[in-house]
């Protein structure tokens, strides 16, 4: 999903910045390094897109998952888009921080 609106960009912002357990989960050094990360190419980036997989799809009738049980978990960090993001000389970043259940309802995606 295409996250174009300044307004969401902000809101992701947000909610990444308000992820505190994450850093909490850290070492005295890693914490200060957690905390210090910032959401800059959310703003920089020319096509922000916000990436959900349905663990529960029956599409694909379960191919590949009956010995790879984690393949939709895969399929959804390293998919097509980005192979094709390269190939046309776009860079791609990945964050993966954020609550993806809130970054749902912020986006409106079921």
């Amino acid at each position: 999903m295409l996250v174009d609106r300044p307004e969401k960009r902000n809101e992701i912002r947000a909610n990444f910045l308000a992820n505190e357990l994450a850093c909490q989960a850290q070492p005295d050094e890693r914490a200060r390094i957690c905390a210090s990360l910032k959401l800059a190419d959310v703003d920089r980036a020319l096509l922000p897109f916000a990436i959900f997989c349905d663990l529960a799809t029956g599409q694909g009738f379960g191919l590949g998952r009956h010995m790879l049980p984690e393949r939709l978990e895969y399929s959804r960090r390293d998919g097509h888009h980005v192979l094709a993001a390269r190939a046309a000389g776009l860079g791609v970043g990945w964050v993966s921080i954020p609550d993806p259940r809130q970054i749902g309802h912020l986006l409106g995606v079921p």
